[in-house]
Formats: structure tokens, C-alpha cells, sequence
């Protein structure tokens, strides 16, 4: 029984190394025959430029929000120093510890808005792009620009 299990496992741990890099190729090879396709698809320079201006609409928005996240945060960051500070100068420990806890939880409010914010703003400016490259009129299969969108849930 022992022997039967084993040559079973081994049997199928062969099967694992020789076939399915095979079955892979073969798909990898399909992909690549479909990319070369795409790729030789001629974009018109009315296309291009529509496409451009969605990219120039979408980064736009990007830019601002980030801006705009940056300017925030930094003036709640301003904010808790001075909260923090003014904690100090109270005279008694629970004063200070209660002053403290104010301080962090107004930041940390703010902070999480902002977040809140950006991430709102960001999938505005995608889903602005997405709607603008498709009055574009692309042909086909041809793909533009979505493969990097997680990119900017980065920031």
C-alpha cells in the first residue's frame, strides 16, 4: 500500500514538472502571436491625441488631489505640534494626558479625511479617464494605460 501511495506521488510530481511548463508555453506562445497583432494596429493621430487628453485630464486631477492631500495633512501635522505643545503646559498629569489624547484624536481624524479624500479623488480622475478613452473610438483590442492604475493607490 505504502509503495502504491508513493509511486502515485511520484507519478504525479513528474507529471508536474514536465507538463505543465508545457501547457504554459503553449499559452505564453498564443499571448504573444495576439500582442504582436495589437501592437502592429495603426492608431490614428485623432486617436492619440484624444488619448492624450485623457491622460493630461486624469494626471491633472492626480496632481491636484495629491496636492491638495499634501497641503491637508501637513496642516493637521502644524496642528497636533501645537496641540501636543499646549498639552504640556497644563498642571496636572490627567490635564496633560487628556490634552494629549485630544490632540492625537483630532489628527488622526483629520488625517483619516484626507486619506478619505485622495482615495475618492483618485478613482474620480480613473473613472473620468476611462469614460474619455472610450469616446476616443479605439479599434479592436488595443489597450491603453489600465495595467498601472494600482500604481496610484500607492500614493
Amino acid at each position: 500500500m505504502f509503495k502504491r501511495i508513493t509511486a502515485m506521488g511520484l507519478s504525479l510530481a513528474l507529471f508536474a514538472v514536465l507538463a505543465v511548463p508545457a501547457f504554459a508555453q503553449n499559452d505564453n506562445n498564443r499571448e504573444n502571436h495576439g500582442d504582436k497583432a495589437v501592437a502592429n494596429q495603426v492608431i490614428s493621430a485623432e486617436v492619440g491625441a484624444c488619448v492624450g487628453t485623457a491622460l493630461e485630464t486624469r494626471d491633472a486631477s492626480i496632481i491636484t488631489a495629491f496636492t491638495t492631500y499634501s497641503t491637508n495633512v501637513k496642516a493637521a501635522l502644524e496642528a497636533r505640534k501645537v496641540a501636543l505643545k499646549q498639552a504640556w503646559t497644563k498642571t496636572t498629569q490627567q490635564e496633560v494626558k487628556q490634552a494629549t489624547k485630544d490632540a492625537w484624536a483630532a489628527y488622526k481624524k483629520a488625517f483619516k479625511q484626507e486619506r478619505k479624500n485622495l482615495k475618492i479623488a483618485k478613482k474620480a480622475a480613473w473613472q473620468t479617464f476611462n469614460g474619455g478613452k472610450t469616446l476616443c473610438k479605439l479599434s479592436g483590442n488595443v489597450k491603453i494605460d489600465n495595467e498601472s492604475a494600482g500604481t496610484d493607490s500607492q500614493l
